[in-house]
């Protein structure tokens, strides 16, 4: 190869390369600022807890156009509070794999409609979590599930008042309140909550029958009227909502679309 051939050969390898580069970065460019107009746009979300109040939402409330977010046992619901179409739903980490099961099979029969790759794990990243190997391997396994500690890293001072007082005080959201993060860190601004009642209702605190033999035989504490964990209380979640307001929902409009004889 002569010299010329090799200095030709040579300056259009830097050319390719230098096109290349600027294509790939002009494709993330356009991939990533579509990903943020997307959050930046997102319209009003509702949060559904599976508490009474589910079953007595005011619907003349609700916007015309909004998301929902729903939790963990949801599907055993008698009716559609909510419809079928789901945006996100937020399972547990103990019983994961159970749920993540059950609620594939629900979609493949056409008894809920969602978009496949937003499931999000309700996760809590600190060295007081005794299952953190588990959810660390959890992308591996169940790669359509998105880690919610990710979405909570987002909120810098909400997140470090989290890890404070679980890793100190032995105290946790419940799924209510971390949807209610996770939509906060999404860019949704009006967020309508229903069935979130902090465990205050007598006799059964759901809106549906929740004492299932197969969910007894994973949570025995669910033969219970209340299956409340010891890390959950009415007090702390208030605690955290308020905190939430000071901190970050200055900008944002909440609402409890429930009717207000309740």
């Amino acid at each position: 190869m002569s010299i010329n051939q090799s200095i030709n050969q040579s300056i259009n390898q830097s050319i390719n390369q230098s096109i290349n580069q600027s294509i790939n970065q002009s494709i993330n460019q356009s991939i990533n600022q579509s990903i943020n107009q997307s959050i930046n746009q997102s319209k009003s979300v509702i949060i559904a807890g599976n508490g009474t109040s589910l079953k007595s939402i005011d619907y003349s409330l609700l916007p015309k156009d909004y998301d929902v977010f729903r939790c963990n046992q949801f599907y055993f619901e008698d009716h559609y509070f909510l419809g079928k179409k789901i945006k996100k739903v937020f399972f547990n980490c103990s019983v994961i794999f159970e749920q993540y099961y059950t609620f594939m099979q629900l979609i493949k029969n056409n008894e809920y409609k969602y978009e496949y790759t937003d499931i999000i794990l309700a996760s809590f990243l600190n060295l007081g979590d005794s299952t953190l190997k588990k959810i660390q391997h959890l992308e591996k396994l169940l790669p359509q599930i998105d880690l919610g500690h990710c979405y909570l890293k987002k909120l810098r001072a909400f997140n470090a008042h989290l890890q404070y007082h679980e890793l100190y005080e032995n105290k946790r959201i419940t799924s209510g309140v971390y949807m209610c993060a996770v939509a906060t860190a999404m860019g949704y601004k009006d967020l309508y909550l229903t069935g979130i009642d902090f465990y205050q209702e007598k006799g059964n605190p759901y809106a549906f029958h929740h004492q299932k033999e197969n969910i007894i035989k994973l949570l025995p504490s669910f033969s219970q009227n209340k299956s409340q964990s010891d890390i959950h209380s009415m007090e702390y979640d208030l605690n955290a909502l308020y905190f939430f307001t000071k901190t970050l929902w200055s900008k944002y409009l909440l609402y409890f679309a429930r009717k207000s004889s309740m």
